[in-house]
C-alpha cells in the first residue's frame, strides 16, 4: 500500500491537483475503495477531495468511454454537469481516471438497505435527474464521442449459443429462457421499437446513484459511465423499474426464517410487501420523469410497458452478470428469470399488478 499511496501522491502533485505542504504536513489521506476497478479515495483534510479509478486490461474502451462522458458533460452541457462528479482528468496511458471524491456520498444500494424504505422524495429526484439528462437533444457535439449507437447486447441474446458463454450457469440460464415460446418474439419486439434518440446512461442502477451532501442540501449525482451511448432513453428508465424490483427480490430473500419447505411461501408473501412499499416512490419517479421530460400523457401508456419490458429485459441481463460469476443457480437468479419473464409475457398486467400504474 506504501508503494501505491506514493506513486498517487506524485501523480496527484504532478498534475498540480495536490500542494506538496499539504503532504509534508500529513494531511492527505488515502484509502482503498476497490470494486470491479482499482479505486482509491485521496482526501485532504479540510480541502478537496480525489477520486481515482484505474481500469483493468480488459476495459479500457469503456474507460475512454466514461472520461469522454464526464468532459462532454461537463464542458459542453452545463446544465448536465450537475448530474455528475466534478472531472480533472484522465490519463490513457495509466488507464487512470480523476474525479471529485463528493462529500458524505453513498450509493443508492446502501442508502436503502439502511434506511429500509424508499422515499417518495427520493424517487422525484430519481425522475428529475433521467429526465434533465434526456432532455438533451443529440447534437454535432454527441456524435463526436466515441459512442458506438449499440443496442444492449440482451436483446439479442436469444441468438446466442451456449458456447458464447464461459460461465456454465449462464449457459444453464440460456437453456431455460430458450424454453419460453414467445422468448425470442419479445426480445424481437424490443429491438424494432428501440430508438436511439439521446445521450443514456446505460448502466442505471442503484449503485451508480450517489447522493451526497451540498450546499442545497442532499443532491444525487450519475456515476459509473462506462455503458454510456446515444441509446433510446426509455432504457435508463426501465433500468430503474428493474433495480427497484431487483432490490425488492433481494430484501425478501434475505428476510427469510422459515424452514425449507415454506421458503417459497414466505417469500412471495415478503415480496408483496415490498413491492406495495416501492410503489409510491415508483409512482413518483415516472411522474418527475414525465414533466421533465415533457412526454405526451396520450403515449404516456404505451411507453409506460415499453419502459416495464425494458425492465424486464434488463433484469435478464442482471441475471447473466450475476451468474458469470457463480457455478450454480441461486434463489435470486431464479427468482428473477421467473419475474422477467412474467414481465415480457403480460406488461400490461405487470403495470397495473405489479408497479400499480
Amino acid at each position: 500500500m506504501l508503494s501505491v499511496r506514493k506513486h498517487l501522491i506524485h501523480f496527484l502533485l504532478s498534475r498540480g491537483l495536490l500542494e506538496n505542504r499539504l503532504v509534508v504536513d500529513g494531511k492527505v489521506l488515502i484509502y482503498d475503495a476497490s470494486s470491479r476497478h482499482k479505486n482509491f479515495v485521496v482526501r485532504v483534510r479540510d480541502g478537496d477531495g480525489f477520486f481515482l479509478k484505474q481500469a483493468r486490461s480488459t476495459q479500457l474502451d469503456a474507460m475512454e468511454r466514461e472520461a469522454a462522458c464526464y468532459h462532454l458533460l461537463q464542458n459542453e452541457f452545463p446544465a448536465l454537469a450537475e448530474l455528475v462528479p466534478r472531472f480533472y482528468c484522465y490519463d490513457k496511458s495509466r488507464n487512470l481516471l480523476i474525479l471529485e471524491a463528493l462529500p458524505e456520498a453513498e450509493n443508492l444500494l446502501l442508502y436503502h438497505s439502511r434506511a429500509n424504505s424508499f422515499p417518495v422524495e427520493l424517487g422525484t429526484t430519481i425522475g428529475k435527474t433521467l429526465g434533465i439528462l434526456h432532455s438533451k437533444a443529440v447534437d454535432h457535439r454527441l456524435s463526436k464521442q466515441p459512442f458506438l449507437g449499440k443496442m444492449p447486447w440482451i436483446l439479442l441474446v436469444h441468438t446466442y449459443g451456449p458456447s458464447q458463454f464461459e460461465s456454465p450457469s449462464a449457459a444453464k440460464v440460456l437453456e431455460i429462457l430458450k424454453r419460453y415460446p414467445d422468448f425470442a418474439e419479445r426480445l424481437e419486439g424490443l429491438r424494432d421499437l428501440w430508438r436511439a434518440s439521446a445521450l443514456i446512461h446505460g448502466d442505471i442502477r442503484f449503485s451508480n446513484m450517489v447522493t451526497h451532501s451540498s450546499a442545497v442540501g442532499l443532491s444525487l449525482k450519475l456515476v459509473d459511465w462506462e455503458f454510456a451511448d446515444i441509446g433510446d432513453p426509455l432504457w435508463d428508465v426501465g433500468a430503474v423499474f428493474e433495480t427497484y424490483l431487483t432490490f425488492c427480490i433481494s430484501a425478501a430473500l434475505t428476510s427469510q426464517k422459515t424452514s425449507q419447505e415454506n421458503r417459497s411461501y414466505e417469500f412471495y408473501q415478503r415480496m408483496q410487501v415490498k413491492v406495495d412499499q416501492m410503489k409510491p416512490a415508483l409512482g413518483a419517479f415516472w411522474i418527475a420523469y414525465m414533466s421533465t421530460v415533457g412526454l405526451d400523457k396520450k403515449r404516456s401508456k404505451g411507453d409506460l410497458d415499453l419502459c416495464i419490458c425494458y425492465g424486464a429485459a434488463r433484469m435478464l441481463q442482471t441475471v447473466f452478470e450475476a451468474t458469470a460469476r457463480s457455478h450454480e443457480l441461486n434463489q435470486h437468479a431464479i427468482y428473477s428469470l421467473q419475474c422477467s419473464m412474467n414481465i415480457l409475457n403480460s406488461p400490461a398486467r405487470a403495470r397495473s399488478e405489479l408497479f400499480g400504474f
